[in-house]
């Protein structure tokens, strides 16, 4: 494997953070690529805890009946670092713990590399279901790290950045007022990035509480990576070309330039502690009303419209994200399912998963928050009713566009993370960030294609 060291320092490293992963790993993996167990059949399915993992496991719930008995599903939630840390370790080791992995799509390159799962065009490739996937979706989704046009995964979880705002603030007729004395046209839900930093300047009142926009600036995981993907696309800017290979000179162009410039510009806007804001903080200070917009995943919605969880739930509403000066993109998240190589159930995986994109269950999915990667039911009214944000999910797919899901992909993340951030909180100015981020992905993408 050509980046086994990255992945087992990744494994390390992972395994150290989350305190006894690795061992509880090991104690419930069983032995022996491709050898079936004894008695009754069990698919085991790994994702993670937040709403679309629980989704899948009240969907599942109903395979056993399903197959007259024959066989049952177990769906294993863990946090989402300890998600990624069992599934590294158990990789790593090639052990079967799992049947079906639901990985983010950008881990898919890593995964085919290693042989971690297996390859899906034969199961899958010709089934009505594969029709079903939006075809902005299905090149990231079901993309093909080895550039041969086979399938690896398929898609689950479908997910983009969606614009979430406070509908009573951008409604005002009191703030419409002032925002056109000053602005020079009407408030209203921005389209373009320069109206949402207008609109943000206008709501950033710190002495009261109330701040204009948030988003995912912090290092950890891939945050602020694709939170400023579609700024630098909008800008005409883009991370490499993926046909050339070529980094140097685009990542690090005027536009990208530019592009960084004025997404520094709107932490002018956020509120204190922004500098390290992930998932979390940004849905809490939209939740708290501390905010006027958003930025975030839709799967990361539910919550802003939750009683339980908001003060703001009856006052937001979503939209995509706005366009740049040049072009017209949202960053694409999501998760696809993955079968792994060292299941000795790999049919019965399949088959599975074929049972799961019938429409009964994926309504099912889509009922208990999901959002399913399936035309018929992302484009239905049915769909928008269950959650606030669906009819927006829906319309965002036109626009909807991702980065990299090549096996060197962790080697992209880590710097573009820690010089990312490092340009927007002042401790390197744009230019020498840039500079310096495009020079490591060269390097990288040249070691990793023999460049």
């Amino acid at each position: 494997m050509r980046n086994k060291k990255l992945f087992l320092i990744l494994a390390a490293v992972l395994v150290i953070i989350v305190a006894g992963s690795f061992s509880l790993v090991f104690a419930s993996g069983k032995e022996g690529k491709g050898k079936k167990p004894e008695g009754p059949v069990t698919l085991r399915i790994l994702y993670f805890q937040w709403a679309p993992g629980n989704a899948v496991a009240k969907t599942a719930a109903g395979y056993e009946a399903a197959t007259g008995g024959k066989i049952k599903v177990e769906t294993e939630l863990p946090g989402f670092v300890e998600w990624f840390a069992k599934w590294l370790a158990a990789a790593q080791a090639q052990q079967y713990v799992w049947d079906i992995v639901v990985i983010d799509s950008q881990w898919l390159g890593l995964a085919v590399d290693g042989g971690h799962i297996i390859e899906l065009t034969d199961l899958v490739g010709d089934k009505p279901f594969i029709q079903q996937i939006p075809p902005t979706m299905k090149p990231y989704y079901m993309g093909d790290p080895t550039d041969q046009g086979k399938i690896w995964s398929v898609p689950l979880e479908a997910d983009a950045q969606l614009l979430c705002y406070r509908t009573d603030l951008l409604g005002d007729a009191a703030e419409k007022r002032a925002f056109k004395a000053k602005y020079g046209y009407d408030l209203d839900v921005p389209k373009t990035w320069f109206q949402l930093r207008d609109i943000a300047e206008h709501f950033t009142r710190p002495n009261e509480g109330l701040y204009g926009y948030a988003c995912k600036w912090g290092i950890p995981y891939d945050v602020i990576t694709w939170d400023f993907a579609e700024v630098l696309w909008g800008f005409g800017g883009a991370f490499w070309d993926r046909e050339t290979k070529q980094v140097e000179g685009i990542l690090n162009s005027p536009e990208s330039v530019e592009a960084l410039k004025f997404y520094k510009s709107l932490t002018k806007y956020a509120p204190p502690g922004w500098a390290n804001f992930t998932f979390n903080e940004t849905v809490q200070v939209m939740s708290q009303g501390i905010v006027s917009m958003i930025v975030e995943w839709s799967s990361f919605a539910p919550s802003i419209s939750d009683p339980a969880n908001s003060k703001v739930y009856d006052r937001v509403a979503f939209d995509i994200p706005p366009a740049g000066p040049k072009a017209h993109f949202a960053s694409l998240g999501g998760q696809p399912m993955t079968i792994s190589a060292y299941s000795p159930y790999q049919q019965e995986a399949a088959d599975f998963i074929e049972w799961f994109y019938q429409e009964e269950q994926i309504w099912t999915y889509a009922e208990n928050d999901g959002h399913p990667a399936y035309l018929d039911v992302l484009s239905s009214p049915r769909f928008w009713d269950i959650l606030p944000q669906n009819k927006a999910m829906y319309e965002v797919l036109p626009y909807v566009r991702d980065v990299w899901n090549i096996p060197p992909y962790n080697e992209l993340l880590v710097p573009s993370e820690e010089l990312l951030n490092a340009a927007v909180t002042g401790d390197m100015d744009v230019e020498t960030a840039l500079n310096r981020l495009a020079g490591i992905h060269q390097r990288v993408l040249n070691e990793f294609y023999g460049m």
